[in-house]
């Protein structure tokens, strides 16, 4: 099998987000120092990835953590950022987006 190289832009967002799977998410969050994606994990990573797909824009941190009926902070605790989190969930960069999303970075995550 040939394995084809995944590219990431400069701040780990990969450039073509139509080619996420599973096992890149795996990848990218070890990368990032996270050695297992636990099923919270998974769950907010679907959630970020519905959200993205069903309205085009970054979510509002504290509503995936409701959707996924886990604390307020999930985000904070589960990742190191929330830019973290939506890197693994492979969606692209929301500051080069060109509908205009906040940054996951700037989402509200705090109360």
């Amino acid at each position: 099998m040939t394995q084809t190289k995944i590219h990431f832009d400069h701040n780990g967002f990969l450039t073509e987000p139509e080619r996420w799977c599973k096992e890149l998410a795996a990848a990218i969050a070890l990368r990032d120092g996270l050695d297992v994606l636990t099923p919270d994990h998974w769950e907010v990573i679907w959630t970020l990835r519905n959200l993205y797909r069903k309205h085009g824009t970054c979510p509002d941190f504290e509503q995936v953590c409701t959707l996924t009926h886990l604390e307020n902070h999930c985000i904070d605790h589960l990742f190191q950022s929330p830019d973290e989190a939506w890197r693994i969930a492979g969606l692209p960069d929301p500051d080069r987006d060109p509908a205009g999303a906040a940054s996951p970075g700037s989402a509200s995550t705090q109360a």
